[in-house]
């Protein structure tokens, strides 16, 4: 195997977000439902059996979000390593033997997905030639935008922060500039945006000579399919295939395959191992 060193960076499906949530809810994972049967169920059609477990979703998730806010700095550390573990990026790890960085996080936006992996693949040529790098950025939804944020109470340790119409937009001198683009933006606004973050930090380590390649995690196929500018489907599709997103969606994949999905709407940890033999065989062999 010619790589020694493997970079993935992504949202809460590259973080692994649910799968540890074991550890502050041992029954959580008692109810899965399968993806198609979710589905179902949200379109009117009952299931005797798991129409009484996605009633519980909704509570199971506010709770898993409660008890993750309130651990503390170390605890909170060793509950994100552990769902970073059992995501596909861990699994690529155990079945390589080759040391991954999953720079992952729930929620970040496009921009953000493709500055980590940027900011990591840098660093990581003082100690690799760019030929034994390859990375991993697997996109998420187009709506989600971000910006520098140098204020160490929001910015992390990325100096970096992302947004969402549904977020809360803090802190209080970010407020105008992100109401102003979720008031003024339309969706070719934030796919023409999201695009062109993720196309430039793929051609600039391609160029550098390490190996980039684009998955997606279900939400930039999600957001395809929803688009609401039909006369400009076509450029969703131009914008896809230019950045030659490889294999199927992990949701997609989720779907298909009859995999469960967690109350907070993550896919089970076997998708994960199955999606990490998938990219082992097709890029890693």
């Amino acid at each position: 195997m010619k790589y020694k060193h493997i970079i993935c960076s992504g949202d809460s499906y590259t973080a692994g977000h649910e799968l540890a949530a074991d550890q502050l809810i041992p029954e959580y994972f008692d109810y899965a439902v399968p993806a198609y049967i979710c589905y179902e169920i949200d379109n009117g059609q009952p299931h005797d059996v798991y129409s009484d477990l996605k009633k519980s979703h909704d509570e199971l998730k506010r709770r898993l979000v409660d008890l993750e806010r309130a651990q503390d700095k170390e605890a909170s550390t060793s509950y994100w390593n552990i769902s970073k573990q059992r995501a596909w990026p861990g699994k690529l790890q155990s079945l390589t033997g080759i040391a991954v960085s999953n720079v992952g996080h729930f929620g970040i936006s496009n921009h953000e997905i493709a500055y980590r992996l940027l900011e990591t693949a840098t660093h990581a040529l003082d100690n690799y030639s760019p030929s034994d790098i390859i990375c991993f950025m697997m996109i998420s939804n187009p709506v989600r935008f971000g910006t520098p944020q140098h204020n160490s109470a929001y910015g992390g340790e990325y100096d970096y922060q992302s947004f969402a119409p549904w977020y809360e937009f803090m802190p209080e001198k970010i407020k105008s500039w992100a109401r102003r683009i979720m008031e003024d933006y339309n969706d070719y606004d934030y796919l023409y945006e999201s695009y062109i973050n993720v196309l430039a930090v793929k051609a600039h380590l391609t160029k550098l000579g390490i190996e980039t390649i684009i998955l997606d995690s279900g939400l930039w196929n999600k957001f395809g399919i929803e688009y609401s500018h039909p006369t400009k489907q076509n450029r969703f599709k131009l914008f896809s295939e230019i950045l030659e997103i490889q294999l199927d969606p992990l949701t997609k994949v989720g779907f298909e395959k009859g995999f469960k999905k967690l109350p907070g709407g993550h896919m089970e940890k076997s998708l994960h191992d199955l999606y990490a033999e998938m990219i082992v065989e097709t890029f890693l062999k």
